[in-house]
């Protein structure tokens, strides 16, 4: 089932697109994975929830109905924005040559996060929580439209796929039918959420890659090795931009400021999305023999992104704190306890290489 604002019913085709996907990508992967759990896959995506200005999803457990079901619910600007943020955003970072020309301006990124902000303002003040209105504002504003929606839909898909896959990560897991939990094992297990929408991800975007013609003549290659790096490439940069959004995410809880450090029911945003981009990284690696050259290129993608947060100011040193990581680290650590007494078969690989992964993070130069 899905529910959309109603509000939506009266836009063109290129605003109702956001919310469309987003409900595609919650059912297809809910659908698949929590029938193979045999748990409950009657899924509701409700893209309704209009309280307040803000980026948020989750899922919640339903006793409503018999027997029980899971609910995916956004607030009706999160489609929205996403879309835009990958428009305003995701066109920079590839090819490489338009993310080298983005870090070599000094104000490149503040520019676009300045200018993001200020289409974001003017849609939210003049559309009086109208979500539809807002929509049309906010694409008005940054120059999205039907004329270019293509060029940064396969980016939106992407994110969209990470934000349902971890949501219903959270279902398939049992975390939400197996009683209370407390702060730290809730932290934890938003970290295994995303690795396993990431692994799931990896399966979707990595392995399905199809080996034909058609699909190469799409996506502008000439070899499927070639296709798998293009894909790879994309599916690491749309981690960065999750990184983007998580910023932003919190600034609009926390009255402009920007800030990616966690709380009390999320870890922190750089350090998740770290650990995604190791996890994707080495399940590829460990699976494809890419060319050299091509590995330069994957390997640098996250590097060369937080590179250029750090420079615009995105990544503050407030923000990335020795303290905050040796929290992240205590989360991490609860992960081969929750992985074995959920019997997370995705992750029964990852858990060996926690103990590399914390060396490093502990071992980082950063600010007491």
């Amino acid at each position: 089932m899905i529910k959309y604002p109603f509000e939506i019913f009266e836009l063109e085709k290129v605003e109702i697109y956001p919310f469309e996907r987003f409900a595609y990508n919650a059912l297809t992967a809910g659908v698949q994975t929590l029938k193979s759990k045999n748990l409950p896959h009657d899924l509701t995506v409700n893209l309704t929830e209009n309280k307040g200005f803000h980026l948020d999803v989750y899922v919640a457990i339903k006793y409503d109905l018999e027997p029980y079901r899971f609910e995916i619910i956004t607030n009706v600007y999160t489609p929205p924005i996403l879309v835009g943020i990958c428009h305003v955003f995701g066109k920079s970072l590839y090819p490489s040559d338009k993310f080298d020309a983005l870090l070599n301006d000094n104000n490149g990124y503040y520019k676009l996060l300045f200018d993001f902000g200020t289409a974001l303002n003017h849609a939210r003040k003049e559309s009086h929580d109208d979500c539809g209105k807002f929509s049309t504002l906010l694409f008005e504003k940054i120059g999205l439209g039907i004329h270019n929606i293509s060029e940064i839909s396969h980016y939106y898909d992407l994110c969209s796929k990470m934000i349902t896959y971890h949501e219903v990560a959270h279902a398939y897991i049992g975390q939400l039918s197996s009683g209370t939990h407390t702060p730290l094992e809730n932290r934890a297990f938003e970290i295994i959420a995303d690795l396993t929408a990431m692994t799931w991800f990896y399966r979707k975007m990595i392995v399905g890659t199809p080996d034909s013609a058609e699909y190469r003549k799409l996506r502008g290659t000439s070899t499927h090795e070639e296709s798998l790096v293009v894909n790879t490439i994309d599916c690491l940069n749309a981690i960065n931009l999750m990184l983007t959004y998580f910023g932003l995410a919190n600034a609009f809880m926390k009255k402009g400021q920007v800030t990616l450090e966690g709380g009390k029911h999320h870890p922190h945003s750089f350090f998740r999305c770290f650990i995604q981009n190791i996890h994707l990284s080495t399940l590829v690696q460990s699976n494809y023999n890419f060319a050299s050259k091509d590995l330069e290129i994957v390997d640098a993608i996250w590097s060369n992104y937080t590179q250029l947060l750090f420079k615009n100011g995105f990544i503050s040193t407030d923000d990335f704190t020795k303290k905050q990581c040796v929290k992240f680290v205590e989360e991490l650590n609860l992960i081969p306890g929750l992985v074995e007494e959920y019997d997370i078969m995705e992750l029964k690989n990852f858990v060996p290489a926690i103990d590399g992964i914390t060396d490093v993070l502990l071992n980082m130069q950063l600010p007491e």
